[in-house]
């Protein structure tokens, strides 16, 4: 392959990893579960209740970011978020939640 087709190539390459973001999920369990007050763990399963509802803005506003790319076709077409980052950190949050919960049942922590 010539050196002058092998650049475009890499630049291209390197455009098209744009379109989405990498997943960063939370673990499900943590080794301070055991250290955890009830007011920890409510405070955390409220913090992960508003993202939660971030990821969902967030999923809603890639389906129509999307749009937008395939409207500004062709260039647009290598910025397309196909990836599945809020996918997969809701699915974790809500493992990760159903473990906060079982721990406040465990503790007999009062509803909050």
């Amino acid at each position: 392959m010539h050196k002058a087709a092998f650049l475009p190539m890499v630049l291209l390459g390197s455009l098209v990893a744009c379109g989405g973001r990498e997943a960063r999920p939370v673990p499900e369990a943590s080794a301070w579960d055991h250290q955890l007050s009830c007011a920890h763990l409510l405070g955390e399963l409220g913090v992960n209740q508003s993202r939660l509802a971030e990821l969902g803005r967030e999923t809603n506003r890639r389906g129509l970011d999307n749009v937008g790319m395939v409207l500004a076709a062709p260039a647009g077409l290598l910025f397309l978020d196909t990836g599945q980052a809020q996918g997969a950190e809701i699915e974790a949050l809500n493992r990760r939640n159903a473990r906060l919960q079982a721990l406040l049942v465990a503790r007999s922590c009062p509803a909050g």
